[in-house]
């Protein structure tokens, strides 16, 4: 049954947390700093944290975060400038030694190459399958063209063998099986993979720099029971509609069935955030519930404009998604499910409406 696999409850976003990081530069060519703010934002705001500040203060610079997000990815985010290059082993360094296991894994142990990140267009992240049958994440990498050439030639020379992705000061083993491509291991967990991607796609930053302090701070959060807050949403909605339905003030038919498909949009939009477990902000929440409401309404009472709307609401809510930052971007992910659910209260009520007249009236 369905109730035996799914939670029927909320999956309310409670656990806030918040903290300042302390970012010490090498470096103070403003260009760079500009753009390693850039990079740690486009970082952040990728990852889906919620508030995110960062300022420049005395040469060094200050991450503030307020987040319900996993604090070892973003910290990750944060601690690390992801600076990659390829490298080659040493062929006087014994990597196959029990006396020291770390030694595939340092940086001191290989050569650089001419070949660092610059030459990559982007590291696609993907699964496919191990030497051992399962299923694991890869960086695959993707050259701009006029190195391609130049790169396939270098793994040709290491096939079958192993070279080294160095990312700032480790090193990931790499084995090359198909000297046409580069797939650089990242592991099974996918919240690790989704970091990884991250940082291997959101820039170059330019600087190098050590985090030097890091410290708590006092949370933000948003305290509201969400469902005295469905309760007081429906009451209201009902009450409003009654006091309209007496005052006579509207046709009385279609206030009625504007009701029902308000209740109804409102009645899908819980019951898809409970099927699907869908993270959910409760503050965002009653701004989910009033623009629903809004937009029902609207639906209902402009039919002939209905497409022209439903494209809009579904147009702003692609562009929050994409181009928004912070809870903007949440709000516009929302916003797409809202304009599909919408249209669809809207055209059950009046189907079932119909149905519903047209029995009682034989």
């Amino acid at each position: 049954r369905l109730t035996d696999v799914v939670a029927f409850d909320l999956n309310v976003q409670e656990d806030y947390w918040s903290k300042e990081y302390t970012l010490e530069l090498e470096g103070d060519n403003p260009v760079d700093i500009r753009k390693t703010k850039s990079i740690l934002f486009n970082r952040l705001n990728s990852y889906g944290v919620e508030e995110v500040t960062i300022f420049e203060e005395d040469g060094n610079l200050r991450v503030v975060v307020n987040t319900t997000k996993s604090e070892t990815y973003v910290s990750e985010l944060i601690r690390s400038p992801y600076q990659y290059s390829v490298v080659t082993r040493k062929d006087e360094v014994d990597f196959e030694t029990q006396e020291n296991q770390l030694a595939p894994y340092l940086a001191e142990n290989y050569d650089e190459t001419k070949f660092d990140s610059s030459i990559f267009r982007n590291i696609h992240v993907t699964k496919l399958p191990t030497s051992s049958g399962e299923l694991s994440y890869f960086g695959i990498a993707k050259l701009w063209p006029k190195y391609s050439k130049d790169f396939k030639d270098f793994l040709s020379q290491y096939n079958e063998e192993y070279i080294g992705i160095k990312i700032d000061d480790f090193v990931t083993p790499v084995y090359i099986n198909d000297p046409t491509l580069l797939a650089i291991p990242l592991g099974p967990q996918e919240e690790s993979a989704e970091s990884i991607d991250i940082l291997y796609n959101s820039g170059n930053i330019p600087l190098s720099y050590t985090v030097t302090e890091e410290n708590d701070l006092e949370v933000n959060s948003y305290n509201i029971d969400y469902i005295e807050l469905t309760i007081a949403l429906f009451v209201s909605i009902i009450a409003i509609y009654l006091y309209t339905y007496f005052t006579g003030i509207y046709d009385k038919s279609e206030i009625l069935r504007t009701m029902f498909a308000v209740l109804l949009s409102l009645a899908l939009f819980l019951t898809y955030l409970k099927i699907t477990y869908m993270p959910i902000h409760i503050f965002l929440l009653l701004i989910d519930a009033i623009v629903l409401i809004m937009l029902t309404n609207l639906l209902k009472q402009n039919e002939e404009s209905r497409a022209s709307l439903l494209i809009g609401a579904f147009t702003i809510g692609i562009i929050f998604k994409y181009l928004g930052i912070g809870y903007l971007k949440i709000l516009g992910s929302h916003l797409m499910i809202l304009s599909i659910i919408s249209s669809l209260a809207v055209l059950t009520s009046d189907y079932y409406i119909n149905k519903i007249s047209a029995y009682f009236k034989k």
